[in-house]
């Protein structure tokens, strides 16, 4: 199951872009309220996804505990900015909302100066870096306490709040991905 199913036994995040070109529209228009059910073809324009420091290597952490963050910062970071910690450090290994910190001054740097200075760049300026995943999460800790809530209905009656707030408890994660049958996927 892990290897076939990583996304569905929590291995990996779904990676989320929006299906349709028209999303930035409707979304200002305010369709993702009035109609939730595009919100699995512009997960990125309703606010669904959110930027993520995620771990593109299941060896991450522990590299990470082997000092190789220090070491070597220009793959690590890139490779490993949950468990090198570009987004912030916690005690819990898990991943982080990654945005700038001082944007004027990413601007200022530029994205060549990740390669050239990566340690500090990179963790003041994650996404100018490049650092970033749009995934698809929970948004708030209580999700998947809500989601079983009013007899497991939580997601239908409070579809405006729990799509919003709590995508991945909701199912609206799995919908993301929809692969043709006949294509095989390697994992």
């Amino acid at each position: 199951m892990l290897k076939n199913c990583p996304t569905s036994c929590g291995v990996c995040k779904e990676k989320c872009f929006d299906k349709d070109v028209a999303c930035g529209g409707w979304a200002r228009l305010g369709e993702c309220t009035k109609n939730p059910s595009i919100l699995s073809t512009c997960p990125v324009s309703c606010g669904v996804c959110s930027e993520m420091c995620i771990d593109k290597h299941g060896d991450c952490p522990m590299w990470s505990l082997s000092g190789s963050c220090e070491s070597n910062p220009g793959y690590m970071l890139k490779t490993c900015p949950n468990s090198c910690q570009v987004c912030g450090s916690e005690e819990e290994m898990q991943p982080k909302m990654c945005a700038d910190g001082d944007r004027e001054q990413c601007l200022v740097w530029g994205d060549s100066e990740c390669d050239r200075n990566p340690a500090p760049v990179m963790k003041s300026c994650p996404s100018m870096c490049g650092l970033c995943t749009t995934v698809c999460i929970d948004h708030k800790s209580d999700c998947k306490n809500w989601a079983k809530g009013k007899d497991g209905k939580a997601c239908e009656i409070d579809s405006d709040f729990m799509s919003t707030n709590c995508p991945f408890s909701c199912g609206i994660c799995s919908k993301l991905h929809v692969f043709p049958k006949d294509e095989k996927q390697e994992l």
